[in-house]
């Protein structure tokens, strides 16, 4: 199976030619390409297998794809190491987009995790580790690069997952898709803000749209890590929604409690990589590679690359026996690009112009070829400018062959021969394959000015990185091209320009700034009134209103928060110019009050109404209602007490201590008075003896309704 696969189709025999490659067999289709094995030719016609990844029209059509995907060819032909798959070519026919790569005659670190699943168990902690620590090899050497300045390129690849690792029969482990990948130097950089990648996989700087640096892929290969190890997902929610929270909190279950018999010193490793601080982790993966292999070697003494070979042919073996059989060169084929095929270096006007033209100046018959310093190759030699330009002396002759006898037509082709061989020589010149004598005919100049002066010129399929005066020379003469003058936040400038032989033009271009193409997003809530949070800080805004500032391709959370209610969250990412609708039936939010009486089993009233007797805990109260809670028992003195309910996660607690309460204490002899005064009177039919009282009997009489005595103090 080729690199960059993502489901396997079955064979579909095409030896269709593409450019100067040869389709053979479709091995694989996704959403955004059709993945083929072919052939590529060189000079001398020795044959590679190579990979061609064919891009949907549909999806080509999409500018900002077509960039994405020439930076990713200008990223990856940098890149020479032996963890990293070779990306030889990106070309265009009719239309039709198409990316050469290394044939990597293998399977995904994802196919060979699923396998090993697939017969009840997991991919040997050895080999697990010897995988991460190529990987972490492989990212080393990419995060290091620098130009020719000793200045870092600060390439990162940003979406590192077990189906971007490919591991060829033969044991050499691979990084694949550049396809997100980022690099300070290229034209169009990724702003931060822009989710891209997989989102299991992102670190969490990643999945906030903050920029990140290449720590970012360390922690992509610590998820890997982790989920091989564990044979469970660490992030992966039900949905991206719940990925992306996941991935935000990075909370990690400690290896300990999952896999009982982990080295300590392999946990260490693991955690490292995946603290949510980048300052955190491992500075560079080197550390990561170097750490893993003294682990391998400390504790399985006995490891060889040649057992993990063993191992994945063991586990491939149908699929090896399957396998057609195709030759492999050792070295990367000296490849014929075609001018008017190959998009690779379109876009790399900073380093195409040639030492002889001014400053400032840019050739459109000079080969569109990255500096070979830049790429770790050495300088193009002229020797290679003249084969290459003896290629095209066939094609002359044959176009004046019925013009001339045969002694013109060799006289003729040695007077070429010499005149193309002198320019290559002398004047460095490199010709654009003519199909007539275009390079004869005096050549065109374009002068424009430009406002702003980083503009970016498109002229037919060559870019040019702008300047306050930009001078474009050797431009081919009596040819239509479309002009087109861009930079973010602008409205570009289009046009169609034909020059004359030797013409010289000169055009001043002023961009005008293209109106804002922020989100808007119209908030309401039942009920009306609520405060808006926007990334968890409150604004002075409520609902309903309209806002209209949201950048397009970043993560917003937005909060309604209203008294009595509880807090609602919603998360969006706008497009340019989306208008959305928020509307939010807000969730009353309800108040508890838990009461505790001394001594227990005391009634509760609240409000006149009896609830029960204590401890007991009331819910479902409103927030804001004012409550007469009444605590009582019998011989125990009463608790009254008024309380408003509040929000929050804690409730109300009462804690009444009701006291026992004392008779009052009366002398006896008061008690028996209080008893006479008290006693029925004598009720009948015969009158009482009217006796003279006696005045004995007055004084008891008088004795009887004395005052009492002063109580005692």
């Amino acid at each position: 199976m080729a690199m960059g696969q993502q489901e396997n189709i079955g064979p579909e025999r095409r030896d269709t030619p593409l450019g100067q490659y040869y389709i053979l067999d479709k091995i694989a289709e996704g959403g955004m390409a059709e993945i083929y094995k072919g052939l590529a030719y060189d000079l001398n016609g020795i044959k590679k297998t190579v990979v061609i990844k064919k891009i949907r029209p549909e999806i080509a059509a999409d500018k900002d794809f077509v960039n994405m995907l020439i930076n990713e060819a200008k990223i990856a032909v940098m890149l020479s190491h032996g963890n990293i798959a070779q990306i030889y070519d990106l070309g265009k026919v009719e239309g039709d987009y198409f990316m050469v790569m290394e044939y990597v005659d293998g399977q995904s670190l994802s196919k060979l995790h699923k396998r090993c699943m697939v017969n009840g168990t997991l991919i040997p902690r050895e080999y697990t580790c010897y995988i991460i620590s190529e990987v972490a090899s492989g990212l080393n050497y990419m995060h290091r690069r620098t130009d020719e300045q000793g200045r870092n390129l600060g390439i990162i690849h940003r979406d590192i997952s077990p189906q971007n690792i490919i591991i060829s029969y033969s044991g050499t482990v691979k990084i694949i898709d550049f396809g997100i990948a980022k690099a300070a130097i290229r034209i169009h950089t990724t702003d931060s803000g822009v989710l891209k990648g997989k989102f299991a996989y992102m670190s969490p700087e990643q999945a906030l749209g903050e920029a990140v640096d290449h720590r970012t892929d360390i922690f992509s290969l610590g998820v890997v890590l982790y989920e091989l190890l564990t044979g469970r997902r660490l992030f992966k929610g039900k949905d991206k929604r719940e990925t992306l929270q996941n991935v935000r909190k990075c909370e990690v279950p400690p290896l300990i409690d999952i896999i009982p018999d982990i080295q300590p010193e392999l946990e260490r490793i693991v955690m490292k990589t995946l603290e949510k601080d980048p300052c955190n982790r491992y500075m560079w993966a080197s550390e990561l590679r170097d750490d893993l292999t003294k682990f391998i070697y400390t504790n399985y003494p006995d490891f060889q690359p040649s057992k993990f070979t063993e191992f994945i042919r063991e586990v491939f073996k149908n699929e090896i026996e399957d396998a057609k059989e195709a030759e492999e060169e050792l070295k990367t084929p000296l490849l014929i690009l075609d001018k008017t095929q190959s998009a690779l270096f379109q876009g790399a006007s900073d380093v195409t112009a040639l030492a002889s033209l001014p400053k400032g100046e840019v050739s459109l018959l000079d080969e569109q070829t990255p500096s070979q310093k830049e790429i770790g190759e050495g300088e193009e030699t002229r020797f290679k400018k003249i084969t290459r330009l003896f290629s095209y002396v066939g094609q002359i002759a044959n176009e004046i062959k019925g013009h001339f006898k045969k002694v013109a037509v060799a006289t003729v082709s040695v007077f070429i021969i010499a005149l193309i061989t002198y320019i290559a020589l002398v004047k460095t010149y490199v010709i654009e394959p003519p199909a007539r004598f275009k390079f004869l005919m005096p050549p065109a100049k374009l002068v424009m000015h430009l406002e702003p002066s980083d503009a970016e010129i498109l002229l037919g399929e060559t870019k040019i990185k702008g300047s306050k005066s930009v001078k474009i020379k050797n431009i081919a003469p009596n040819e239509e091209y479309r002009l087109i003058v861009e930079k973010d936040g602008y409205l570009p400038y289009t046009t169609t320009i034909r020059l004359k032989e030797g013409e010289k033009r000169t055009l001043d271009i002023k961009l005008e700034p293209e109106p804002p193409h922020f989100g808007s997003l119209t908030i309401s809530s039942r009920p009306p009134g609520a405060s808006i949070f926007i990334n968890n800080e409150k604004t002075n805004l409520t609902t309903p209103t309209t806002i209209k500032t949201f950048k397009p391709n970043t993560y917003y959370s937005i909060g309604l928060y209203l008294d009595g209610y509880k807090y609602a969250e919603r998360d969006l990412i706008f497009k340019p110019d989306e208008e959305k609708d928020l509307d939010v039936e807000l969730e009353r939010e309800m108040g508890e009050v838990d009461i505790i009486s001394s001594p227990e089993g005391a009634a509760v009233i609240i409000d006149g109404n009896f609830v029960g007797y204590a401890p007991i805990k009331i819910t479902g109260l409103q927030i804001g209602k004012v409550l007469n809670i009444t605590v009582k028992k019998e011989g125990y003195t009463e608790f009254n007490q008024k309380v408003e309910i509040k929000g929050g996660a804690q409730p109300i607690i009462l804690r009444p201590r009701l006291e026992r309460k004392e008779e009052l204490l009366v002398p006896e002899y008061i008690k028996e008075i209080m008893k006479k005064k008290e006693a029925p009177t004598n009720i009948g039919p015969t009158p009482p003896t009217e006796e003279a009282p006696t005045e004995e009997k007055g004084r008891e009489s008088e004795k009887d309704y004395l005052p009492p005595a002063p109580l005692a103090e």
